[in-house]
């Protein structure tokens, strides 16, 4: 009887102990949910800013190729639908919009996808494809980046960019190589960064010998705003794509609708110019307290160095300083 007892209250025991976990689980997750909560008000209010009249006057002077428009262009699921589907010549579905899409990388080097950047803008995709075409039945994750400068190793970038897709979204547990992630990386340049003066490249892998096309995850489209192709009515469609880009004043309500729609909100409806504004405004702020952080590091390096002529013309010419400045970040000012 004792131990009956001993038994059935060991059992209440347990029992609570699990209401017990249960309700502590639930109190976290609740507490959790109101941190996300919070931490996403508090980032929304950091992210909106008041632009000044400059700010809003330069703002009408952007356009697609312009990292910061096209991070606004990216927000709209049909606009970035009628690129992808024209780059790509299919239709297709756009399941996910991110944009400013950050991933962890590989190794040690993180990315950001930012279609809309030459830092590395991005977001992420997801595309619905036919049964027929060479990504794959199950689609795709695409990126799209814009670089108006030629200042980067743009091939090893693209590579970078496809392979952390795959390796970030390649889903825990698979098991066939062939099921890996597919990317596409689409990536539009106001130059041609091959210089062999075609509008639209497709980089794939083949056979050194026999030039045989191989299999790749990863599929890289270079297209750029210098040159035209007309060969066929992709193409063409393409560099009718390219001009609405290029132009930050060009609209094709005919052919691309909801890119033109989008485009034409940011540029001259208020609601459209005060967010832009006020994202660029944020940018140029970041940009000067950095600058004023870095030019404080570059005085004391100098007067540490005895170069008192040069802190002091630092200080006075800001043409001067910003060139001192740019040899300072990039580890090579010692050298002069």
């Amino acid at each position: 009887m004792e131990e009956t007892e001993q038994t059935a209250r060991q059992k209440r025991i347990e029992k609570l102990k699990a209401e017990l976990i249960k309700q502590q689980d639930i109190a976290e997750e609740a507490q959790k949910k109101i941190s996300q909560t919070m931490l996403k008000l508090a980032k929304e209010e950091r992210a909106f800013v008041i632009p000044s009249e400059l700010t809003k006057a330069k703002t009408r002077m952007l356009g697609p190729m312009d990292d910061i428009f096209f991070n606004k262009m990216g927000e709209g699921k049909e606009a970035i639908g009628e690129v992808i589907s024209t780059v790509l010549g299919i239709p297709i579905t756009v399941r996910e919009l991110v944009p400013q899409y950050t991933l962890s990388g590989i190794g040690n080097r993180g990315v950001r996808l930012d279609t809309f950047a030459a830092v590395l803008p991005e977001f992420l995709v997801t595309v619905e494809l036919g049964a027929d075409c060479y990504l794959g039945k199950k689609g795709a994750m695409i990126d799209i980046e814009v670089q108006k400068e030629d200042k980067d190793d743009h091939e090893y970038r693209v590579y970078y960019n496809g392979a952390s897709i795959v390796v970030n979204n390649t889903p825990r547990g698979t098991k066939k190589f062939a099921d890996i992630q597919r990317a596409v990386v689409i990536y539009i340049s106001a130059f041609d960064v091959f210089g062999e003066g075609e509008m639209y490249y497709e980089i794939g892998k083949f056979s050194k010998k026999s030039m045989t096309p191989r299999r790749s995850p990863v599929t890289e489209i270079y297209i750029n705003t210098e040159n035209e192709d007309r060969s066929d009515p992709r193409m063409s469609r393409i560099a009718d794509l390219m001009k609405v880009f290029k132009d930050p004043e060009r609209y094709d309500f005919d052919e691309f609708p909801e890119f033109s729609r989008r485009k034409k909100e940011l540029k001259e409806t208020e609601k459209g110019v005060l967010e832009l504004s006020s994202e660029l405004q944020q940018f140029v702020d970041e940009e000067n307290e950095k600058a004023s952080k870095d030019t404080g590091k570059l005085i004391f390096y100098l007067m540490k160095k005895g170069r008192v002529d040069d802190a002091e013309k630092a200080i006075e010419d800001k043409y001067y300083r910003l060139k001192l400045l740019t040899e300072f970040r990039n580890g090579v000012l010692g050298a002069n």
